[in-house]
């Protein structure tokens, strides 16, 4: 029987937060966190925080996250983004 071809993962898609790999699925209610929003960003954490800093990305809510329509207001440039 011939071997089937098999498909690499892309290098750490395992590793990506639930909420990345299925965000557009996500309720604009659902709350996500820093790590989440810098995935989909792309961006190390240094340059989240100096941009969270100067208030390019807005502030988290007192539970540190933000709703998943902030983060795509963000991802789509109604937020200024740097």
């Amino acid at each position: 029987m011939p071997k089937q071809p098999t498909t690499k993962p892309i290098a750490g898609e395992n590793n990506l937060p639930n909420a990345v790999k299925h965000f557009d699925q996500l309720p604009d209610s659902a709350r996500i966190n820093s790590r989440t929003l810098k995935t989909l960003l792309g961006i190390s954490d240094t340059t989240f925080w100096r941009r969270r800093k100067a208030d390019i990305i807005p502030a988290p809510d007192m539970h540190g996250t933000w709703s998943a329509a902030t983060a795509r207001e963000i991802l789509n440039g109604s937020q200024e983004v740097a």
